[in-house]
């Protein structure tokens, strides 16, 4: 199974999926659930990476149910995280908050002091994508206490840039930018996961939206679209691409606007997501084509 991770952290996926259904016949020979089920975990996260949403949950599902066929509670966290992941891209928020609260209290029942702070931070999230600010802003400032004393840098980083959306969307935005620049600092100490540098940076463009400025918007949005592509993390750069839509709209520059919202209106289509982000990426291209929001339209 060794060989399917290297070969997924190379940026090789088909290599990295050839060597887990290898590593999988093998571990059904011998009927190791435990090796199963690590490998149908691995194997999820590869669809994950392709945006193959359907197919990854369907995986994470059968490691979920050989974790509890062995009543592996580390396993279950990991593998309801992952549908968690799932159902927030496919917009079914009430369905992600309810994975991340169980995986949660698995991590607290075990003691597992990461994953307690990955997955509240999870659900702050969500919180946020419900408009339940004041939740979110409680739940994220938790998650990053939890990693602050365990020394987790990529959960703070996460759950600060959380932060960060949550005092945006309130429309506080001094305090958005100030814990922003909190969570790209720690990034630019750290050698963390390039989603979270990413997130942070979206997130910048997304306060200077807020502050009218959409020049300055531009910048951290196609540097987070860059980190985005080369480490092929569809969920930041569909943030991203929307963002720079929404920048060069602003600009009035309508046809640099729709190349980009096009560009996520396709990956949205292609992965069979409805969702509020989705929907609000059609609706700017409609306004732009010179129709009617969906929302308007009876």
């Amino acid at each position: 199974m060794n060989l399917g991770v290297n070969a997924f952290a190379a940026g090789k996926p088909d290599d990295a999926l050839l060597r887990y259904q290898e590593a999988l016949k093998l571990f059904e020979a011998v009927n190791n659930i435990l090796g199963q089920a690590n490998v149908l975990n691995n194997i999820g996260l590869i669809h994950v990476d392709r945006f193959n949403l359907a197919e990854g949950l369907a995986v994470f599902q059968s490691a979920l149910e050989k974790y509890r066929e062995i009543d592996n509670p580390l396993g279950q966290m990991l593998a309801i995280g992952n549908m968690g992941d799932i159902y927030a891209h496919q917009g079914k928020y009430q369905d992600a908050l309810a994975s991340f609260q169980s995986g949660n209290d698995i991590a607290k029942k075990i003691g597992n002091l990461e994953g307690q702070a990955r997955l509240t931070s999870n659900v702050g999230e969500i919180y946020y994508k419900q408009k339940k600010l004041d939740e979110s802003l409680t739940v994220n400032q938790e998650a990053f206490e939890i990693a602050k004393q365990i020394n987790t840098p990529y959960v703070q980083v996460n759950a600060l840039h959380n932060l960060a959306d949550a005092y945006a969307a309130k429309g506080m935005l001094p305090e958005a930018l100030n814990h922003a620049q909190m969570a790209l600092d720690i990034s630019n100490k750290q050698k963390l996961y390039p989603l979270v540098r990413a997130e942070t940076l979206n997130t910048f463009g997304e306060i200077y939206l807020k502050q009218k400025k959409p020049k300055d918007a531009l910048s951290p949005f196609e540097e987070a679209l860059t980190l985005s592509n080369n480490a092929r993390i569809t969920s930041s750069k569909l943030r991203s691409l929307r963002g720079i839509g929404t920048s060069y709209l602003e600009l009035g520059q309508k046809q640099d606007a729709l190349t980009y919202l096009r560009q996520a209106q396709e990956i949205y289509r292609n992965a069979g997501i409805d969702s509020p982000d989705s929907r609000k990426v059609q609706d700017l291209i409609d306004q732009l084509a010179g129709e009617k929001p969906i929302r308007d339209r009876e």
